[in-house]
């Protein structure tokens, strides 16, 4: 039961709370603070645009010298498949693993009994984020990776191989992650990902990245 989540419902149900909340971050960058605004569950460029326009709108309203940079979470398979588009107007984009992958497997990420199956490193997904950070470099837009695949070291190499240069993830896990980071070879990171992206199942990836 998905019903209305993120941008959809802030511009349908939720517009006067999303404008509230835009005002509020608009009076915070106006402090001369960096803020930056992402805008969840993105579907497109239509959907993108709405939103943005309502930003650059309230933006005017208060007489902000600059909007904040704007991004979109890449979270749906229709935004992955939308992405070029979505980034001739987005300033940035972060690719949300756990609901995007949870999407491209159509698999409930709480349900136990799929719980194996429901992974970021399922070849489908990998060639979603592959695609994503292929349109980000393309677009000159930087594409971040956040949610549980980012704090894992071996995980967090792959991301890098395939094109991922941010990663997003708690305070805790970011010293791993760093070390893993400070002894990969991109090229090495590069080939492990083409292998990665050839695999039948997210097993087999499992298996060439911990070996």
């Amino acid at each position: 039961m998905l019903g209305l989540r993120g941008l959809r419902f802030s511009l349908t149900e939720g517009r006067p709370l999303f404008e509230t909340q835009v005002r509020g971050i608009l009076a915070v960058a106006a402090s001369h603070r960096e803020v930056r605004i992402l805008l969840p569950m993105v579907l497109g460029a239509a959907d993108f645009g709405a939103a943005r326009s309502i930003i650059e709108k309230l933006a005017r309203d208060q007489h902000s010298r600059e909007r904040p940079k704007i991004g979109a979470m890449i979270e749906t398979p229709a935004a992955v498949l939308t992405i070029h588009d979505i980034l001739e107007l987005a300033d940035f984009a972060s690719i949300g693993t756990n609901d995007l992958t949870q999407f491209i497997l159509a698999a409930d990420r709480n349900a136990f009994d799929v719980i194996d199956h429901h992974t970021v490193l399922h070849p489908a997904v990998l060639r979603a984020i592959k695609l994503v950070a292929d349109a980000g470099e393309k677009a000159g837009k930087a594409v971040a990776v956040c949610g549980e695949a980012a704090a894992n070291p071996a995980v967090a190499g792959l991301l890098i191989g395939l094109g991922i240069r941010q990663l997003s993830m708690s305070p805790t896990a970011s010293a791993w992650v760093r070390q893993r980071i400070r002894t990969l070879d991109s090229r090495e990171a590069e080939m492990l990902a083409g292998r990665a992206l050839k695999c039948m199942d997210a097993e087999l990836v499992r298996m060439a990245i911990w070996n």
